[in-house]
């Protein structure tokens, strides 16, 4: 392998140094190094939560009609015997309405058809990395047999490529000979991963062995906090943040590596006092990709996982690979003088290629990398703690599917669902809201007022639901229009999560018209196609004015970003929406704007955005009901809430025309 020199800042490589990467350069080639002796930690925090239940949607007298109901009955039976400690026993009126709820919403957030792509990821990585190292437990909270009887099975891949199972009812058996899938309950998920992480890391403090962590789960926008497990809510899941993994680490010399696939997980490489190397599927202001959904509407895993496992395969030398751990150790010295293995910045920079050129096609993914102690030029095994595994004989070993024509989940102008081009199938129209979905929930009125946000926001181009922040709203409204009940969240939650989203392609349009120089022109957020913009973006010749271009957005994506102009979502709100920020970005970008003007315009945002909160919170605190509501808690403490005279509190503010406009 010729040396060559390579510079980690290009593609995506972070340094916790002052003043970064910069221009550094690192050799792409090193000689071998024999490590076989990683101990492995996987987590995946996916739940299978489904909407909620409640007394009103169907009284406890009702029973479920269909066959299907009862055959769900002895799945959840099933389920509980094996998960009893997850499971404490219910009442006979709690069986009958969880049979119900599974009856009413069949896919749990577990589904493949909505989180179950996280689950991909993790039983992909058990398989390639099965008996490597020098020990291995993977954490979930969903027993594989349960999730096999409610689902079938669980794929990784491209649909209209070469995609394989990677868990299935033939692969149950294997699973339990392995014995190192650990079942948590959801509420103890994260606690027992940690504990386990703190025995392995003073282990391998003691044995001078590395340490490789592999998590799976929804990534915070605010915090870059990992979903894992919980009871209730999803959006209020207990979270992993690098906070657990320096204390965890702290005074002990080991060498650990994360692989990541979570939203932002970026953010965790720009923390001060986390030295570890990484490899994550995002940056710290983007957001991570599944495959696109076959027509059944199931997701095969994360691109960016199948980019890694490629890179994998590609970098596998005969001479260094070991297809168990316990097979004889391989003397470096009977390679030879000339033998030459690929430096830990040769590997992020064949990822970032791989996945680029090969995997997607599209330069669109923004993934991170770093290494310990900044060494990248050291052998990339010995670096990053990947076990040696002969990854394409195991790949190729998986049950293979044939390709499927692949949805693209976008709505058109009229709602119709687009089909990928060379589809044998009709596009799906959508579904209409029916009287017939009418329950007892609430009234007529407020689930007429609801479906119409729905229809809404598929209409304004929310994106092609990939992003693990997009899938559940997208599903959840559409879901509601074909049956009068969200999957994964009740109406209250649904109907928050529809005000938010809504609001926030207004209020970025707002913003547009407010910081843009005049004579600047872009169409409102609800009418921009974020996809098609983007993909026109990453797909148009590399010429070095494209690439330019390209750039410039992701510069300027990062400031809108960090502006925080559209806002944090509450628990109740759901995920982070973040096409009102890559629609300001854009507008940005196609008015070429100069670096200069950008942050002058989103400084004039940022400032009506405040006047504009600064209003609307004077106008709540001087309303008369909210006065006497704060007057009565007042009294009742013995204390009196006093009125402020009008020299301290001002003309009481009014809309201004321009405000109410919008």
């Amino acid at each position: 392998m010729p040396s060559s020199s390579i510079a980690p800042a290009t593609f995506g490589g972070v340094s916790r140094a002052p003043g970064g990467l910069g221009g550094l350069t690192f050799s792409s080639s090193c000689p071998p190094v024999i490590q076989p002796n990683t101990r492995i930690i996987g987590l995946c925090g996916t739940t299978d939560i489904r909407g909620s239940f409640d007394d009103l949607y169907l009284s406890d007298d009702e029973e479920p009609q269909s066959s299907k109901a009862s055959t769900l009955k002895k799945i959840h039976a099933k389920g509980k015997d094996i998960l009893s400690a997850a499971n404490p026993s219910k009442t006979k009126r709690e069986e009958r309405k969880e049979a119900r709820m599974l009856q009413a919403h069949p896919d749990g957030l577990a589904s493949p058809k909505r989180d179950g792509w996280f689950l991909s990821d993790f039983y992909l990585f058990h398989h390639l990395f099965k008996g490597l190292g020098a020990s291995q437990r993977w954490y979930t909270c969903e027993n594989p047999s349960v999730l096999v009887s409610r689902y079938g099975l669980y794929m990784h891949g491209e649909a209209g490529g070469d995609h394989r199972v990677v868990l299935d009812k033939n692969m149950l058996g294997a699973l339990q000979a392995d014995g190192n899938v650990h079942v948590s309950s959801r509420g103890s998920l994260l606690q027992d991963f940690l504990n386990h992480v703190k025995a392995e890391c003073r282990i391998a403090a003691e044995k001078r062995q590395p340490v490789l962590l592999l998590i799976f789960g929804h990534g915070d926008k605010d915090g870059y906090g990992i979903s894992i497990g919980g009871e209730g809510d999803p959006d209020d899941a207990p979270r992993l943040r690098h906070q657990h993994l320096k204390i965890l680490t702290r005074g002990l010399d080991i060498s650990i590596t994360l692989l990541t696939t979570a939203c932002y997980s970026g953010g965790w490489l720009i923390q001060p006092g986390l030295n570890i190397s990484a490899l994550t599927a995002a940056d710290s202001v983007s957001e991570s990709w599944a495959w696109k959904a076959s027509l059944g509407s199931s997701y095969h895993g994360s691109i960016w996982a199948t980019a890694v496992m490629e890179t994998l395969i590609k970098m596998e030398d005969p001479k260094t690979t070991q297809f168990q751990s316990n097979a004889p150790t391989i003397d470096v010295d009977d390679l030879g003088q000339d033998a030459k293995s690929a430096t830990f910045a040769k590997l992020a920079e064949a990822i970032r290629q791989t996945l680029k050129t090969e995997v997607d096609g599209r330069d669109v993914h923004q993934i991170s990398f770093s290494a310990q102690d900044d060494d990248w030029a050291q052998e990339w095994r010995k670096r990053s703690g990947i076990p040696l595994g002969k990854f394409q004989e195991r790949w190729e070993k998986l049950p293979q599917r044939p390709a499927q024509a692949i949805v693209t989940q976008r709505p058109s102008k009229t709602g119709s669902t687009q089909l990928k081009p060379g589809s044998s199938s009709e596009p799906q129209q959508p579904h209409e809201y029916e009287n017939r979905s009418i329950r007892r929930f609430t009234s007529h009125r407020n689930r007429l007022i609801l479906a119409d946000k729905c229809r809404q926001y598929l209409n304004s181009y929310p994106g092609v639901p990939q992003s693990s922040s997009d899938i559940r709203p997208f599903y959840a409204a559409k879901t509601f229009l074909a049956s009068g009940s969200p999957d994964t969240m009740d109406m209250p939650k649904l109907q928050s999560v529809m005000d938010y989203r809504l609001d926030a392609m207004l209020l970025a349009t707002t913003l547009k018209d407010i910081g843009l120089p005049t004579g600047c022109q872009f169409p409102a957020c609800s009418l921009f196609d974020k996809d098609t913009w983007r993909d026109a973006l990453s797909t148009t010749p590399r010429t070095p004015e494209n690439i330019k271009r390209s750039e410039t957005y992701r510069l300027v994506l990062s400031k809108v970003f960090k502006a925080n102009l559209c806002g944090t979502p509450t628990i109740q709100q759901g995920p982070a929406y973040t096409k009102p920020d890559a629609y300001l970005a854009a507008a940005f970008v196609d008015n070429q704007l100069d670096e200069q003007s950008v942050d002058k315009a989103i400084a004039v945002m940022q400032a009506y955005k405040h006047s504009l909160v600064m209003t609307m919170t004077q106008r709540v605190r001087l309303d008369r009901s909210v006065r006497i509501t704060a007057g009565a808690a007042f009294r009742s403490l013995g204390k009196r809430l006093r009125s402020p005279s009008p020299r301290k509190r001002g003309a009481i503010p009014r809309y201004s025309a321009e405000i109410s406009s919008h």
